[in-house]
């Protein structure tokens, strides 16, 4: 099938008859937007941060990534803390993330190794996806100042890696009003603000890097209600640094990591990284109300991850037992490893693992919680026979699956709504008809997505099956209510005093003192409203009495 002028090799694509638990809405469900893809291949920033290398297959952020993750999420020691400090080796208060942090940073891709990769055609057509998804958005906020159509985006980019996606967002239809990107390796931040530098005219007019671990840190917001500082972050501004400006930028600890209380944003993308936030649900509840609070009622959330009803079809087709009986004598620990693409791609499940999946149950009865979370496997991709020349083997990198169902009980919790679950075959055959989607359809060629014949080989198209393109909804504010616990290390509360001493522990309003003199009792109405927009006027509604004060004190204080 295809257009005429690219014909994947044939193959029925079908996410829908695979294992019932994990069964996830008609994926043509939801609207979406008017396609508006401003499609400008002159511009070199996009076309340079088409692709992306290894484990997570994307175009990511740019051609630089040797994972397509934006190495925003640890690759190994998830859970176990370390101590925050400025020093490289304990910079990252996960281990996993500041092993990720070190290795990705100090990684180095070239352009000129890109076409050298095997699967080039298939990175190029992944981030097609995601260049779509980009432009095919049109949020429509519900915040009175901002209910002019068209008004400019704010966006926030979780994994931006080297922010080759600033090209993409740059050439939105919208416009930019302000970017925001995020990630875990501080080497891959410095070169995202070297792009930044280079787009400061009308492009991108507001534009920030953070260094943070989403699993763990919260920008922005404060992280826990027993806390009345935001959280220092690593941060670099295009708009606090001189004009003109060529050695390497300068990050500083900056509270809330250059997000204000009062930011929102229309749109929150995180590319090919989802799935590292599920290592367990903490991480991954933390995660999802943290983008709740700061996105906009009626932004969207855009994502891509590895679609893991194919990877359950995949296991289901290995042709072994997976019923598990205690009495078959041929049991053994070994790993089952799901191959495609002609073996170029490879997922090894743990028996442990696989086990969870397939557990016997009713149809009746739902998918026990520990169930859909931690499911972790090893991620290995053949992308050519050099790897120092960066097209090598990445082997044993840890994900995790991102289950539909999970991805819909967490989004539902954090006031989002999953409009749109799309495997990639089925986003190309929405979006195939050169005539309906022509800017879309030109792409194809301008990103090179197709090789000489106009095609892709049949093992490129195969690995591209194992992803999905998701998009969300924000309905309504966050009903989470996260237990801080000892997420907090020593050092992070040391590195949070400044903030924390400009505004002393609140006072019951009605005591004594400066919060009952007459310049706070006539502030404390503006106190008030301004706390209810901070929190979120659904959520505002179900606190009690006395959390609504302490609320209120807090904004007061920071009037005063």
């Amino acid at each position: 099938e295809g257009s005429p002028t690219w014909k994947p090799p044939d193959e029925e694509v079908s996410t829908t008859n695979q294992h019932d638990a994990w069964q996830a809405p008609d994926s043509g469900s939801g609207e979406r937007s008017p396609p508006s893809n401003p499609w400008d291949t002159n511009e070199e920033e996009d076309q340079s941060s088409g692709i992306g290398y290894g484990a997570a297959v994307g175009d990511n952020n740019n051609e630089e990534d040797p994972t397509g993750i934006g190495t925003w999420q640890p690759v190994a020691g998830v859970g176990r803390k370390r101590s925050r400090s400025e020093t490289e080796e304990n910079y990252h208060e996960d281990s996993g993330a500041a092993e990720a942090d070190a290795f990705y940073s100090n990684l180095t891709r070239s352009l000129d190794t890109r076409a050298d990769s095997w699967l080039f055609h298939m990175r190029s057509f992944n981030g097609w996806v995601k260049a779509t998804q980009i432009a095919e958005l049109d949020p429509r906020v519900q915040v009175q100042l901002r209910k002019k159509k068209g008004k400019a985006l704010r966006v926030l980019d979780l994994a931006c890696g080297k922010g080759g996606d600033l090209g993409k967002w740059s050439l939105h239809s919208r416009g930019i009003e302000n970017y925001v990107g995020i990630d875990v390796a501080r080497g891959s931040l410095k070169d995202a603000a070297i792009r930044a530098r280079k787009m400061r005219n009308n492009k991108i007019p507001r534009c920030t890097f953070t260094c943070a671990d989403l699993g763990a840190d919260v920008p922005g917001r404060l992280k826990s209600r027993g806390k009345l500082g935001l959280q220092k972050l690593s941060t670099w501004s295009l708009q606090t640094e001189p004009v003109g400006s060529t050695g390497d930028p300068i990050f500083s600890k900056v509270a809330g990591g250059g997000i204000l209380l009062d930011d929102k944003f229309d749109v929150i993308s995180v590319q090919f990284a989802i799935h590292y936030m599920m290592s367990n649900i903490k991480r991954a509840r933390r995660f999802f109300h943290t983008v709740s609070m700061l996105l906009d009622l009626g932004g969207n959330p855009i994502c891509t991850t590895i679609d893991a009803r194919v990877v359950i079809q995949q296991l289901m087709n290995l042709g072994q037992d997976l019923q598990f009986r205690e009495s078959n004598e041929d049991d053994t620990d070994e790993p089952y490893i799901v191959k495609v693409g002609g073996g170029a791609c490879q997922l090894k499940f743990e028996k442990e693992v696989v086990q969870r999946i397939f557990a016997p149950r009713s149809i009746k009865d739902s998918i026990p919680e520990e169930d859909l979370f931690g499911l972790k496997y090893t991620f290995t991709l053949v992308e050519g026979s050099d790897h120092s020349a960066g097209v090598g083997e990445a082997v044993d990198l840890p994900e995790w699956l991102a289950p539909i169902p999970a991805l819909e009980q967490l989004a539902m919790e954090a006031g989002l709504e999953m409009e749109v679950a799309q495997n990639f075959h089925e986003y190309y055959n929405a979006r195939k008809d050169p005539i309906v989607h022509h800017k879309a359809h030109n792409a194809l060629y301008n990103m090179n997505v197709l090789n000489r014949s106009g095609s892709i080989s049949e093992d490129e198209w195969g690995i591209s099956r194992m992803y999905v393109a998701i998009k969300f909804r924000k309905v309504r504010d966050s009903l989470m209510v996260l237990v801080d616990g000892d997420s907090s290390s020593d050092e992070e509360e040391e590195e949070e005093e400044d903030t924390v001493s400009k505004h002393p522990p609140p006072q019951p309003v009605s005591e004594p003192g400066v919060l009952s003199s007459a310049k706070a009792q006539k502030m404390l109405p503006m106190a008030m409203m301004k706390a209810k927009k901070v929190y979120g006027s659904d959520a505002w509604n179900e606190l009690e009495s006395d959390e609504k004060k302490r609320l209120t004190t807090v904004e007061l204080l920071k009037m005063l």
